[in-house]
């Protein structure tokens, strides 16, 4: 049985600190920003715990946080603290039904579909190259410099990462 910590013990990788944090929207917006070296400028509150699934009968999921900014970029961020050996596909899977979500039933353009970041936050190299961030966007494999520019990207972040640059 898993013994109960006190608040000083927590880091905000732990999901009770992590989730009263993020239902701050400055310390979302301060997040994202430091993430993407960018200003973030959210349309609406973020949500938090935000529950997802395609129907009654399928797989649900419930992300970390889920907010969009006034460009209708959706970001989706999870604390993840211990290393599920299945992180890219589970960001798959996020993304899919992030996805199936965004277009109502008969719309045929596909490029109304807004663009989607995941990131993962996690204290552990998932990727073994003591890097603290990997950024995955679609590339062919053929023509490394096309991109398939779907919209979708998915960031991992290693908080123990060695290579400042």
């Amino acid at each position: 049985m898993n013994k109960r910590k006190s608040l000083k013990e927590l880091n905000l990788l732990d999901k009770f600190l992590f989730d009263e944090a993020m239902d701050d929207p400055e310390n979302v917006k301060t997040m994202l920003d430091i993430i993407l070296s960018q200003k973030t400028n959210l349309k609406h509150p973020p949500q938090t715990e935000k529950e997802q699934r395609t129907s009654t009968d399928n797989r649900q999921i419930r992300l970390d946080v889920y907010a969009m900014d006034e460009d209708d970029v959706i970001y989706e961020v999870e604390a993840q603290k211990e290393n599920t050996h299945n992180l890219p596909k589970r960001s798959r899977l996020y993304q899919g039904i992030i996805d199936s979500k965004l277009l109502l039933p008969g719309v045929i353009d596909f490029n109304l579909l807004n663009e989607v970041l995941i990131v993962l936050i996690t204290p552990f190299d998932l990727f073994g190259y003591d890097l603290y961030r990997y950024t995955f966007q679609m590339r062919c494999e053929e023509v490394p410099e096309l991109k398939l520019d779907d919209g979708a990207t998915r960031i991992f972040l290693n908080t123990r990462g060695k290579h400042p640059e």
